[in-house]
């Protein structure tokens, strides 16, 4: 019997003695952050946040939902999965960001789903979804164990379908997840740093559109969001490429953290006038949370 070339490749993978490339890849990782025991107790960290976001040109209330909570993934199809004896898995922080604002009669609902490595800090998975009632638009990253492969459907007749290939040492900081990344290096942040970085692909054209990030501040302050004086660190961010959706050739985002092991987001705001603030913060069993009722639980 012949095996597809797929297959034979998966078992010679998993087979005793051999390491999956995805496993066996080490890098410098910000273990601290990745490791902490919060993530290991069952629960999600769930952030709820009220703002402001400018859409054709005007301000709009906006609402932010940000859940952090560690998975386990299949590392041939880099989908969820559950650990099993003699079963290979990789251990992730999934990131789900999700984005809702109205527009006159319709609304704007973007999510992005990012799934990091928590012994490598490397991004495994990413996928952004934006949906609105002209269409819905996608882009889906994944790490695969020679080369990253990044696909790209815009409902946009001007845009359409794209791939390209990304290669391990060009892979940039995705915008999508930069609030993870961030909280990841907030200890190893330093004035003047620059990286490159990936514009947001939650637009109804998403594009690969290569950018570059300026490190402007990381200062110690104390923060009222969430609780009267709470220490956090401010973090100010240049991104030196231009934006389609705002114009201009520098916008500068500005992110409040909180000052502890987990860095938890309570602001996050932009030099345009856009903001995001943190109304609710806790850990909890989201998926268990469907009956009628629940739903008070997000106020």
């Amino acid at each position: 019997m012949t095996l597809p070339i797929r297959t034979l490749l998966a078992a010679l993978l998993l087979a005793p003695g051999l390491i999956h490339p995805l496993v066996a890849a080490r890098t410098t990782a910000p273990q601290t952050w990745l490791a902490h025991p919060r993530w290991d107790d069952g629960l999600a960290e769930v952030c709820l946040y009220d703002g402001r976001r400018s859409v054709y040109g005007e301000p709009r209330d906006s609402t932010l939902e940000l859940i952090t909570v560690r998975e386990h993934f299949d590392p041939e199809r880099l989908v969820k999965t559950h650990p099993a004896p003699g079963k290979t898995v990789l251990p992730v922080i999934k990131f789900n960001l999700t984005r809702r604002t109205r527009t006159g009669m319709y609304e704007y609902d973007q999510m992005a789903s990012v799934f990091i490595h928590r012994e490598t800090a490397d991004v495994l998975k990413l996928s952004s979804v934006h949906s609105e009632w002209c269409g819905n638009s996608s882009a889906l990253y994944r790490r695969l164990p020679h080369t990253g492969h990044l696909f790209i459907n815009s409902y946009m007749d001007d845009s359409g379908v794209s791939e390209r290939a990304i290669a391990h040492a060009d892979t940039p900081v995705f915008l999508d997840g930069l609030v993870p990344w961030l909280r990841m290096h907030l200890a190893d942040l330093r004035v003047g740093r620059t990286f490159d970085a990936a514009a947001s692909m939650l637009a109804g054209r998403p594009a690969y559109a290569p950018t570059t990030i300026e490190v402007l501040a990381v200062e110690q302050e104390r923060c009222s969001v969430r609780r009267r004086n709470e220490p956090a660190v401010r973090v100010e961010l240049a991104l030196a490429s231009p934006d389609p959706a705002r114009g201009g050739s520098r916008r500068v985002e500005t992110f409040v953290f909180a000052a502890d092991e987990l860095g938890t987001l309570l602001e996050w705001r932009d030099d345009q006038g856009d903001f995001y603030r943190l109304r609710k913060a806790t850990f909890i069993d989201y998926w268990k949370r469907n009956r009628p009722g629940d739903e008070e639980l997000l106020r």
